[in-house]
């Protein structure tokens, strides 16, 4: 921290090599007589892989990443804004591979928001927007729309002996709190093959965990399933 005329000027950098190449940077302007803040933290990561212990996620690897945090307060309330941005994102999620070209998240005054997010997995291409309100009970408000190969799906998830093929297109919304999220989906598949017959103009009713359930009807052909 360094004296400047009626404020203080402060400047720091650190660097690692371990567990992947890190450059970070503080700089900062404190004027208490005028009651100005200004605190802005960046951090630079080469390409890496990090493990994670948290729940089914073990890793993320990325061929870069930078993040910058700003504090500033000029008189009133300090106002915390922030972004990570990060591109060829890959996280192994209980041995599969989740994959996202590029991830932006920005935080503005308590709300995170991403937009346009692409992720790719077995079977599936998704795009996701959405925001989450930190001061207000986190609540969340997100947009899924997802192609679906049903058969690598269903192989991914441990259910071969279901017997299930086809393409299909899902919608969700997602409303609640990060810990109560409630999510309404359509899905429609232009063909879905179950044991090798083909379903048509049938209805069929399923119950999944956490009491949320399926329904699906596929009139000429084509099926739809809402999920509560």
């Amino acid at each position: 921290m360094v004296p400047d005329g009626d404020h203080y000027s402060l400047i720091a950098r650190a660097q690692s090599e371990t567990p992947v190449k890190l450059d970070a940077r503080l700089d900062g302007e404190i004027a208490p007589q005028r009651k100005h803040l200004e605190i802005v933290a960046s951090v630079s990561l080469a390409a890496g892989e990090i493990p994670v212990a948290a729940g089914a996620l073990d890793s993320i690897g990325f061929n870069d990443a930078q993040a910058e945090v700003r504090l500033r307060q000029d008189g009133g309330k300090a106002v915390l804004s922030a972004w990570v941005q990060a591109r060829d994102v890959e996280g192994r999620i209980a041995g599969h591979s989740i994959f996202a070209p590029e991830i932006r998240v920005n935080l503005d005054s308590s709300i995170v928001r991403w937009d346009s997010l692409q992720l790719r997995g077995p079977g599936v291409e998704a795009l996701t927007s959405g925001t989450i309100a930190l001061a207000d009970s986190e609540r969340l408000f997100a947009v899924v729309d997802a192609d679906i190969l049903v058969d690598r799906l269903s192989s991914a998830l441990g259910q071969d002996a279901v017997q299930l093929s086809g393409f299909g297109r899902l919608h969700a919304d997602i409303s609640g709190t990060l810990r109560e999220p409630v999510a309404r989906a359509l899905i429609a598949a232009d063909t879905l093959t179950i044991a090798g017959e083909q379903l048509r103009g049938s209805h069929w009713k399923r119950q999944l965990p956490a009491k949320r359930s399926i329904s699906c009807m596929a009139p000429f052909n084509r099926t739809t399933a809402r999920l509560t």
